[in-house]
């Protein structure tokens, strides 16, 4: 890490609740600074370059943080941190360009062993191939993904990945096919909260999707009562 890095002073954790943005807030901007110090975008320590891109990915500057975060998987493509690299880069270009996030998820998938990871991977690559109109491919990723997703992780996948086969199932034309992913989808709790808002761990690209989801969700919903 360095000198400068080591020094850099931290804020005091808070006491409650209330006061947690303020706290995550400000050790971010310190340890973007520190990182900015030591040219951590340039450092030959491959961790340096990674740190500064998920600082830069958390300012939601993706376009930075993709070309910082590729460039240390360039310098050491098999380092230990590499898997977890890939998939940070892929969620960057996501955000910034959908056909350069196909190209990084499928690098993933050639490296990703655990069924788990596949699953957000293959889900997540849907959605993106749902957005660039590509609906067939967005089925079969979404339907693999629900697949890989049902050997229960507990962490929601496979509803998630239900709720992308059903939007595109419905994008496609096949609104059977979608209410049944749907139905699939919201015994789910995890992913269901996740959707609702309740306990978000997702995101959408573009945002507005968020309101399709939830939307397929309710409308799901209200059919059980």
């Amino acid at each position: 890490w360095g000198e400068d890095i080591e020094s850099t002073r931290t804020v005091d954790k808070p006491d409650k609740v209330s006061d947690f943005d303020e706290f995550w807030t400000a050790n971010l901007q310190i340890t973007h600074d520190a990182l900015v110090r030591a040219d951590a975008a340039h450092s030959p320590d491959v961790r340096l370059r990674f740190d500064m891109g998920h600082v830069l990915q958390t300012y939601e500057r993706f376009d930075e943080a993709a070309a910082v975060i590729e460039s240390g998987l360039a310098m050491a493509p098999d380092h230990p941190l590499a898997q977890e690299e890939l998939f940070q880069l892929a969620i960057c270009n996501d955000h910034r360009n959908q056909e350069d996030a196909l190209r990084t998820y499928e690098r993933y998938l050639k490296v990703a062993s655990h069924p788990e990871e596949q699953a957000i991977a293959y889900s997540n690559r849907s959605e993106a191939e749902m957005n660039l109109g590509r609906l067939e491919e967005a089925i079969e990723d979404a339907r693999y993904a629900a697949e890989l997703g049902a050997r229960d992780y507990g962490n929601g996948i496979a509803g998630l990945a239900q709720f992308d086969l059903a939007i595109a199932l419905d994008r496609y034309g096949d609104p059977r096919g979608a209410w049944k992913a749907a139905d699939a989808a919201v015994n789910d709790e995890r992913a269901l909260e996740e959707i609702l808002g309740t306990k978000p761990g997702v995101f959408f690209v573009p945002d507005y999707n968020t309101q399709w989801y939830r939307a397929l969700a309710w409308s799901a919903l209200s059919k059980k009562d």
